[in-house]
């Protein structure tokens, strides 16, 4: 006779009602106290304390998910993004603020419902998250190696950044025993170390993020947790915040396992670039006082909990076989819907049952895509170490999301054995990856001077999804680069020994992408104006009138600028003023007679101009005109005429 023996399935413990009503509401009231303060000593007897001032920088943030009311004590004025407290004049003792907050939370999790390129553009306003910080060191070498290899064939932003995510969670172990229960440490040093707490497991998150140029910044705030490592509910907590086009900022909780939302349990106090910003600076002016500040004290309460958020995802599971023998492997299919027409991230936790071994990790984080279906693939092997007079039937559950499914097999003596290869070689290839070298090349110069030196200036742009490597940018020579993803260099060609024109240079790139441009510029020589084709009667009398007529003419490549063409006879002059001189310029002046000394005159014909640069440039004529047939009071008169001018140069 055969026996049956169902094996019970141990799942980790399964959190308290209260606590799963938290984590999965669609967002709650709660009660939020911060207090801290100085106290002040008398240490001399010329005693002056004129101000003492708290500025809270961690305060509940108004946001699309979090509405906050506030009342403080003393009156907090804003002061850019903290809170100023200050004590005019105060008297030595305790002096302490306190600041009393209703914030009513929702679930953030926004909603990305289609593919987000990556590369990809960021705005300029949130170009400081993509940069390195004192514990986000986003340049070190591995952290940007790890985040290359983790990103390279990935067109779609949201799955970058998910991978990262998920790197982080599986292979960094949070251990409250470290250093870094205490002091935060840089990213580089928890992927060495592979250990931390929540502000490690962040900051090293972002780093990959900000490795590749996806902007991400620390989020410090309050959470709950029924976590047995802490004797306290709720707790001071940081986590990310990833930047992406066309949505905004998307939360990322490492922690937690919350990829893409965090639940309403988050309160967000303050946005930072790192972690190290202080969470209140105190300034005071004193006299024989001795300033001490206390520590800041948060008390955090839930008055209402809302409904449970909606199911996002549908789960199936079935196992290859349905009967197997002792020693045998064996392949279940879990099967995960995405019932959202936006991205999900799903955390599942499978079964640890006696006499099963799971041939993979416990946990793992997937990725769906809006109304994707996805099967994940488990490989368990039944014990050898069975009683064959008996048939088992094994059970096999996941936890997903909150969702739970079962499914089971049987193994006895008698049946098939299967071994891992076998059951291996069903799972099918899910790497979706297509890798992609493509490079972005733009060249520019500026018009130059003969007297200058010229440069095309180019900046090339890895806009693949893979690095590159031994990149060649060509002008006469070549500079050998290296582009990370997402990165960018800059490379400079001298120009030397080039005509004076118009010209078109190419630019090549070559190697693992290519790319070439054409860049027009001009080389300048030095401006140049003549003056031509001048022209007057050769005599002229007292009573005529007479034309003088000339053409100032560019007799350069490039354009003088700011022009002037000055006319003088006899202490009279004429100007005229042009912003350029591209061509031609025809000039015609009406004179009388009288402005001319008897005998011969010199009429002085003088342009100024300027290069683009600022220098100045001088040409000029001289033309002859002679007065004849003067009679005597001509002659007073033009004697007059010179003295009415002499004394007015002397004014």
């Amino acid at each position: 006779m055969k026996y049956i023996i169902i094996l019970l399935l141990l799942l980790p413990a399964v959190a308290a009602q209260e606590s799963d009503e938290i984590f999965s509401s669609r967002g709650m009231t709660i009660n939020l106290d911060i207090s801290g303060g100085v106290v002040i000593d008398r240490i001399g007897s010329n005693y002056k304390v004129d101000f003492v001032q708290a500025n809270l920088t961690m305060h509940p943030i108004e946001s699309a998910t979090q509405q906050v009311t506030s009342t403080s004590d003393p009156q907090a004025t804003p002061a850019g993004d903290a809170l100023q407290f200050r004590w005019n004049n105060p008297l030595p003792g305790e002096h302490d603020f306190t600041l009393n907050s209703e914030v009513k939370t929702q679930r953030n999790q926004p909603e990305v419902r289609t593919r987000i390129p990556f590369p990809n553009t960021f705005p300029d306003e949130v170009q400081q998250y993509t940069l390195s910080s004192k514990n986000i060191d986003a340049e070190h070498a591995e952290i940007v190696a790890l985040a290359e290899e983790l990103a390279s064939g990935e067109d779609d932003l949201y799955k970058v950044v998910h991978k990262f995510a998920a790197w982080t969670q599986s292979n960094i172990e949070y251990n409250l025993s470290t250093i870094t229960a205490h002091a935060s440490l840089p990213a580089s040093w928890v992927l060495e170390s592979r250990q931390g707490v929540c502000d490690e497991l962040t900051v090293l998150f972002i780093a990959l993020n900000r490795a590749v140029g996806i902007p991400a910044r620390f989020v410090s705030g309050m959470s709950y947790t029924d976590s047995e490592l802490f004797t306290e509910e709720w707790g001071l907590h940081g986590w990310a915040e990833v930047y992406f086009p066309g949505v905004g900022w998307v939360p990322f909780d490492v922690t937690y396992g919350e990829l893409g939302y965090t639940d309403a349990s988050h309160i967000g106090l303050l946005n930072s670039e790192d972690p190290t910003q202080a969470s209140t600076r105190y300034e005071w002016r004193s006299r024989d006082a001795k300033v001490e500040t206390t520590e800041l004290d948060i008390e955090t309460k839930i008055t209402d909990v809302g409904r449970k958020v909606q199911q996002q995802i549908f789960l199936s599971a079935e196992p290859v076989e349905s009967r197997v023998n002792f020693g045998s492997f064996n392949l279940v299919e879990l099967t995960i819907e995405n019932l959202q027409d936006f991205y999900v991230s799903v955390d599942i936790i499978a079964s640890n049952t006696e006499g099963l071994t799971l041939h993979q990790d416990e946990r793992r984080i997937v990725l769906l895509s809006p109304g994707e279906v996805r099967t994940e693939y488990y490989v368990i092997e039944v014990s050898h170490n069975l009683n064959p007079s008996l048939i088992y039937t094994f059970p096999v559950a996941f936890l997903a999301n909150g969702e739970r499914i079962e499914t089971k097999f049987q193994s006895s003596s008698r049946e098939r054995s299967f071994s891992r290869e076998e059951m291996e070689s069903l799972i099918p290839d899910q790497d979706t990856r297509v890798f992609s070298s493509d490079v972005n090349l733009d060249c520019s110069a500026e018009n130059y001077y003969t007297f200058e030196s010229g440069q095309i200036v180019c900046s090339v742009s890895n806009t693949g999804n893979t690095p590159l490597t031994n990149l060649n940018v060509c002008h006469d020579s070549c500079s050998k680069i290296n582009l990370g993803l997402g990165k960018s260099e800059e490379v400079t060609f001298e120009l030397t020994n080039i005509d004076i024109g118009e010209k078109r240079e190419q630019i090549q790139v070559s190697g693992p992408a290519q790319a070439n441009t054409i860049v027009p510029f001009a080389v300048l020589d030095e401006p140049e104006v003549v003056i031509l084709n001048t022209t007057t009667p050769e005599q002229v009398e007292f009573d005529q009138i007479f034309k003088l007529t000339y053409l100032i003419q560019r007799d350069s490549y490039s354009v003088p600028e700011d022009v002037i063409v000055t006319t003088k006879v006899n202490g009279l002059e004429k100007t005229w003023t042009r912003e350029d001189l591209k061509g031609s310029q025809a000039y015609s002046l009406e004179m009388e007679g009288k402005v001319l000394k008897s005998g011969l005159n010199d009429i002085f014909i003088e342009t100024s101009y300027q290069d683009r640069r600022g220098n100045t440039y001088e040409s000029s004529a001289t033309h002859q005109v002679e007065l004849v047939n003067v009679n005597l009071i001509q002659h007073i008169e033009i004697l007059m005429q010179s003295i009415d001018l002499w004394m007015r140069s002397l004014i």
